[in-house]
């Protein structure tokens, strides 16, 4: 039986999208595989160091290094938020350059960003580092316990945000009715996973609440897992099989990846061709945590952290070593993931 829709997200729980939507997918006949999103980086914090540790739920903004942080793992967004402002933006339409605008204002830059680049998503960001500044913390990393006091913190910040936005009185009821029952299920899923993560807690959370969806033949229905069983090193040839494009033709297929790159408006990075940089990461565990780091080519070998593996035949990953190695999962950026195979294979090949 063939899945006829097929979905990955972060941030599993009821106070975002995901359950709304698969909801609807599932109840309308369509056999769904969601994934509960638990290999990529947890979070950042703009100006952490190795070493550094300590998290907090705090709203989404840019810096004046035109830098921000990045929270993955928990996130609430209050209702017809913001978006995060680049000040910068802003100059074409103010004609002038963002420090004269401050001066203006009668504040800093510092001041200036403060102020108007904070966004209404709350989101859990620390320091992602793990020994050394390549090694970055996964959300399936993230214990139960160490993600608790942010969930509840989360559904206190939506309550209350519900709460101003919606005033009627039966409302208010409804909200205060839903909030209570969810603070309970959210203590129940907390209670039977005190040894797991919280990839285990969002993918209880989406069984609660979508228990009468079970995947059927017939009728369709939803069937739930995590990315790290998805991308498990070894687990499916099907899963290396882009990423085998690139080791097997290097230099073409990063040439277009990177030209991709450069004619989409995305903020995202091109390879770093000269250090033979590969367009996925590798999962592992190190001092006592699950990180990921990139992956690299190097005279026919990948080299990952302080392992060095030489390619298969024809260029082909060696994923059985890797795994009896210690490496968990392989993963695609998100142009990989979200392409697909068939437009960048068929233009290599």
């Amino acid at each position: 039986m063939q899945d006829d829709v097929f979905t990955i997200d972060q941030n599993c729980h009821s106070l975002w999208d995901v359950v709304p939507k698969v909801q609807a997918l599932a109840s309308g006949g369509r056999r769904v595989r969601h994934f509960v999103e638990d290999v990529d980086v947890a979070f950042t914090a703009l100006g952490a160091h190795a070493g550094d540790w300590g998290l907090q739920l705090a709203r989404e903004r840019f810096h004046r290094s035109g830098g921000a942080d990045w929270g993955a793992a928990v996130f609430y967004f209050e209702f017809l938020g913001r978006q995060p402002v680049e000040i910068r933006d802003w100059e074409p339409l103010t004609g002038m350059k963002t420090s004269a605008l401050a001066k203006r204002l009668g504040c800093s830059v510092d001041d200036l960003y403060d102020r108007f680049s904070p966004s209404d998503n709350w989101q859990l960001i620390g320091p992602s580092y793990v020994g050394r500044r390549d090694y970055h913390r996964i959300i399936g990393d993230l214990s139960a316990d160490e993600a608790a006091p942010f969930l509840h913190e989360i559904i206190d910040r939506a309550e209350a945000n519900m709460l101003a936005t919606f005033p009627a009185a039966d409302c208010r009821r409804r909200i205060r009715d839903w909030i209570t029952d969810e603070r309970l299920l959210l203590d129940h899923i907390l209670a039977n996973c005190l040894e797991g993560g919280l990839g285990d807690v969002y993918h209880r959370w989406m069984v609660e609440c979508t228990g009468n969806l079970a995947l059927s033949e017939s009728k369709g229905g939803l069937k739930l897992d995590l990315t790290s069983k998805l991308f498990a090193c070894g687990a499916d040839a099907d899963q290396t099989a882009l990423l085998e494009v690139f080791t097997r033709q290097y230099d073409r297929a990063a040439a277009i990846y990177n030209r991709a790159i450069e004619q989409a408006p995305v903020s995202l990075h091109p390879l770093r061709t000269d250090d033979g940089e590969l367009p996925f990461f590798a999962s592992f565990e190190h001092e006592g945590h699950k990180v990921r780091t990139g992956v690299f080519l190097r005279d026919g070998r990948l080299r990952i952290g302080d392992w060095e593996f030489p390619l298969s035949a024809g260029g082909g990953i060696p994923t059985a070593e890797m795994a009896r190695a210690g490496i968990l999962a392989l993963a695609g950026k998100a142009v990989l993931l979200v392409g697909g195979t068939r437009g960048i294979g068929r233009d290599v090949a």
